[in-house]
């Protein structure tokens, strides 16, 4: 210690610290960024080099994604998580995924009728989730396009259901929003 005592000033972390994502449960949330990331420009590289090609694709593509910032439990109640920010990944391909059986297209829908004020089996068939022309634009400019456009879902409340899964590197459980819960 020095003779002032502001030994604290260093902002050494003396004691061991771990992250802890929320309870895997039901909470009220607000999208407070919506934004296509793109793994190329991220430098992302997928932690399993064996990779199909059409594989080594999809995970370069670029994907939305809703950042939901948590406010309270479903049924309004204060939860020490309120503030904490939750990713959801949209998957823009088509058909049915093999590991689970359901639809890729469930969680576009999902946002779309959250967005349209829609319940759970209203269809949203034609509907799109940004209507933006990117022809002739470089990779760069058509994602700040399909980001501009996203943006107009910042903003929207909805009721998320928080899954957590596991990094495959570290084994470092992360929460994720696995599901908006619809009315109906």
């Amino acid at each position: 210690m020095n003779d002032m005592g502001f030994d604290y000033l260093t902002g050494e972390v003396s004691e061991p610290t771990s992250y802890t994502p929320p309870p895997i449960g039901r909470y009220r949330a607000r999208v407070v960024k919506a934004e296509f990331v793109d793994p190329v420009a991220m430098k992302w590289e997928p932690s399993d080099d064996s990779l199909s090609e059409e594989e080594r694709e999809e995970f370069n593509r670029p994907f939305p994604r809703l950042r939901w910032q948590l406010e309270a439990l479903e049924n309004g109640d204060p939860t020490e998580y309120a503030g904490r920010i939750v990713d959801q990944r949209i998957s823009l391909r088509s058909g049915t995924n093999p590991k689970t059986g359901r639809s890729f297209a469930e969680q576009r829908a999902d946002v779309l009728r959250l967005a349209n004020g829609l319940g759970a089996k209203d269809e949203v068939t034609g509907l799109k989730l940004i209507d933006v022309n990117i022809n002739g634009l470089d990779r760069e400019e058509a994602v700040a396009a399909a980001t501009s456009a996203l943006t107009k879902y910042e903003g929207m409340v909805g009721v998320v259901r928080i899954i957590h899964i596991k990094n495959k590197r570290s084994g470092e459980m992360r929460e994720s929003v696995g599901k908006i819960v619809l009315p109906g």
